[in-house]
């Protein structure tokens, strides 16, 4: 069964990730314009998916339907996606890149450690794994926007 804490984890670190991808990718063109419209377009579109997501997962796994983790969900989504556009519109351009990134990379060690069980013996490989994810997205479209922009 789908809990509320799965929907706002699977929510949060999904658009952390799916973000720092679009910030990182998107600052090769050097405009604020395009990377905000990058952020609210895929943020937007992103809560409504994970949401979806995570309704119909409750829904094949109960056999019934369980709003409140999909609501969960697209809160934790929406919320972090405005928390990456405030750098965008109260910072330079490149300092808005670096602190959003910077924001990214410890909202993943954050619910990393959020997601971890209680019973686990080595708490620190969640987070850690999920800094490998961001770091990794982070440069694999580092490298895509420094060659396609």
């Amino acid at each position: 069964m789908i809990k509320n804490k799965e929907g706002i984890t699977f929510g949060a670190v999904d658009m952390v990730v799916t973000l720092l991808g679009v910030i990182i990718g998107l600052s090769f063109s050097g405009d604020r314009n395009i990377i905000l419209t990058g952020i609210l377009v895929t943020g937007i579109a992103d809560s409504f998916a994970n949401a979806s997501g995570i309704y119909a997962m409750s829904h094949v796994e109960n056999g019934e339907s369980n709003i409140y983790p999909a609501i969960y969900c697209f809160m934790a989504t929406f919320g972090t996606m405005i928390l990456m556009v405030v750098p965008f519109l109260a910072y330079s351009l490149s300092q808005a890149v670096y602190i959003s990134a910077t924001i990214s990379l410890i909202l993943l060690v954050l619910f990393g450690y959020y997601a971890v069980p209680k019973s686990t013996s080595k708490p620190y490989l969640v987070p850690l794994r999920f800094l490998i994810v961001g770091v990794s997205v982070g440069i694999i479209c580092y490298v895509i926007g420094s060659v396609i922009i």
